[in-house]
């Protein structure tokens, strides 16, 4: 017969470590953990806190893997109690507490060679957060002089500071208010600021005044600035890149700006700068720039499979100190069933007309193979690449190229003679799977520059956005709009410039260009000079390295006006498409299969599965 029990215990048991009849009960599977009183923090956050868990169902484990964690220990009890009331002091709550925690087993009722089950049920009381009244930020009385300039410095402080005046007395907060004080005596002048921070509790007010003492210590100057590690790259070369000059006032704004800027001529692959404090004369600070050269010559190559592409493969060597210096030079190679050829050789110079400045040449060959047409490609471009703020890139090129398409019973020979414009801004982390973040871009190409160029235009806007909406869910979404248009004498849009939609990056429910319309009486994909699309994704984990999506996609290509989407006509209204998706990561991003079918067509006109195989995220 089993037995059923009940066991109550008061937190002082834990603290004072009595001996408790819960010790029999060690190694019991915890089937559920409630908690009670908490009304700030969800049970779900505060379960994340713990190291025990409660026993998953047997699909979650079969997924899992094995639930040591699932095991009832006081020991490890008592630390995740602990930990808790610690995680509520520093958001603020210094009079939570643990009130008791009650267990609730069962002998001799497990299923899986354990004794028995047991549930845990923690009573807290949160009581009253503590806010903050106000922060006081004053300078040591040895070090203040009104002539120094902390008076400024102070007041841009004490904007941030007012801030926090009113909120819940949170540790994360107070830290990083002390570390953009260090920072901004660090970027005037004061590499050795230092803070120490007080809080006053007023028990009747249920309030805290912090005091931050600041001791900005001396005002330093850049010394010399010695470069290290070297060999192929010249010493004057590294120099233009610093923003860093003997004599000029210590900024770690400076230092940061130049280790990037170093970095940017991309032949290092470590740049490390190191105050020398040791050998600071008369407040003046010497730098020490150690560099390490990246390999002079590196070869990649690769190979892989997807539905659109099919097999593919590609060779890539490059070249670093081509023609002596920082200037580099890559050789592209690539095969795949949709460009048969492609051939790309480019010649990079860094740092022209400025640190933030790249010049690229790069003449080139292809050959494509879409389901409309066959395309024959070779040109020229020249491109010049700009870093024009922390995260946002901007790039002006011009490209003359030679082109023979041939797509239904015609064959065309003719010239692009254009200028493309484009800027983007991408603070989207991680790189391969982001959970954060945007990507914003727009691009604008003007052909028609001579040499009896084809005279077309297009716009292209796209956004995508990512979102962690729960611990490792992410929402993702993204919209991309396209308009071209004819002018001059030569008013043919050329068929490969044309935009199409549906495949593994674009609407899922149709596969590789098949959305839009039709030329007259065949199956191949006419284009569109319109183009708007998007989507919307919902990706989390299943099991270790796999993950699964959820996924709608809407969009279409069409002619004539832009505004014709307004119509409601099945030539130019938005289709949707809905699926789902599995995604296996690796380092070089996720294996990714996704299934989508058109959805919210009453006509019927698309009824088929569209199955997409590739690497990467669809965005």
């Amino acid at each position: 017969m089993p037995v059923h029990n009940k066991i109550h215990f008061f937190f002082f048991l834990l603290v004072f470590g009595f001996a408790s009849p819960a010790l029999a009960q060690e190694g019991l599977t915890i089937s559920k953990i409630n908690f009670k009183g908490n009304q700030t923090f969800s049970s779900t956050e505060l379960m994340i806190l713990m190291e025990l868990s409660q026993k998953k169902h047997f699909v979650t484990r079969l997924f899992s893997g094995a639930a040591e964690s699932s095991r009832y220990s006081e020991y490890v009890l008592q630390r995740d109690l602990n930990r808790i009331i610690n995680f509520y002091k520093t958001e603020g709550f210094l009079h939570a507490k643990i009130d008791s925690f009650h267990l609730d087993f069962k002998e001799n009722e497990a299923d899986d060679g354990y004794s028995g089950i047991v549930k845990v049920d923690i009573f807290l009381t949160e009581g009253e957060p503590v806010f903050i009244d106000r922060v006081q930020l004053m300078i040591h009385k040895h070090e203040f002089d009104a002539n120094n300039g902390f008076s400024h410095i102070l007041r841009l402080l004490k904007k941030e500071a007012r801030r926090l005046t009113k909120k819940r007395f949170r540790d994360q907060d107070l830290i990083k208010l002390k570390s953009n004080i260090i920072n901004a005596f660090n970027n005037r002048g004061y590499p050795f600021a230092s803070v120490a921070p007080d809080a006053v509790l007023d028990p009747a007010e249920n309030a805290v005044t912090v005091k931050m003492l600041i001791s900005p210590g001396q005002l330093v100057t850049f010394g010399e600035v010695e470069i290290i590690g070297n060999k192929k790259v010249t010493t004057s070369l590294i120099r233009k890149q610093l923003t860093i000059k003997p004599g000029r006032k210590y900024q770690i704004k400076r230092i940061r700006k130049s280790r990037q800027q170093v970095y940017n001529l991309g032949v290092f692959s470590i740049v490390t700068f190191k105050i020398l404090t040791e050998k600071m004369q008369n407040n003046s600070l010497p730098v020490q720039v150690i560099v390490k050269e990246a390999p002079r010559l590196t070869t990649r190559f690769g190979a892989g499979w997807g539905r659109d592409d099919r097999f593919r493969g590609f060779f890539e060597q490059s070249q670093l100190g081509f023609l002596g210096g920082a200037r580099k030079q890559r050789l592209f190679v690539k095969h795949s069933f949709r460009e048969p050829v492609t051939i790309d050789w480019e010649m990079i110079q860094p740092a022209v007309w400025g640190p933030r400045n790249n010049l690229s040449i790069k003449p080139f060959y292809r050959r494509q193979r879409e389901e409309s047409f066959d395309a024959e490609r070779i040109g020229q471009m020249a491109s010049l690449f700009r870093i024009m703020a922390g995260y946002t890139r901007g790039s002006l090129a011009y490209t003359l190229e030679r082109v023979r398409t041939q797509f239904q019973d015609f064959d065309e020979l003719y010239t692009k003679s254009s200028v493309t414009m484009h800027i983007y801004r991408d603070n989207a982390k991680p790189m391969f799977t982001p959970n954060r973040g945007m990507y914003s871009s727009v691009i604008f190409t003007l052909s028609g520059l001579g040499f009896n160029s084809r005279t077309f235009g297009k716009i292209q806007l796209e956004a995508k956005r990512y979102r962690e909406v729960f611990s490792r869910v992410v929402f993702a979404y993204k919209a991309r709009a396209g308009y071209g248009f004819v002018y001059g004498k030569n008013r043919e849009f050329p068929q490969e410039e044309l935009f199409y939609a549906g495949g593994s990056t674009s609407v899922r429910g149709w596969y590789r260009s098949r959305l839009g319309p039709y030329f007259p009486g065949t199956t191949k994909p006419r284009g569109g000079v319109n183009l708007f699309e998007g989507s919307t994704e919902v990706r989390f984990p299943v099991w270790k390295e796999f993950g699964a999506v959820i996924f709608l996609d809407f969009g279409n290509v069409w002619n004539d006006k832009y505004s014709d989407i307004l119509k409601n006509n099945d030539e130019h209204k938005i289709r949707f498409a809905a699926g789902l998706g599995l995604r296996y990561l690796t380092p070089i991003g996720p294996i990714r299969f996704d299934f989508g079918r058109e959805v919210f067509n009453t006509s019927g006109n698309n009824r088929e599965i569209a199955f997409h195989i590739s690497i990467g995220q669809a965005f």
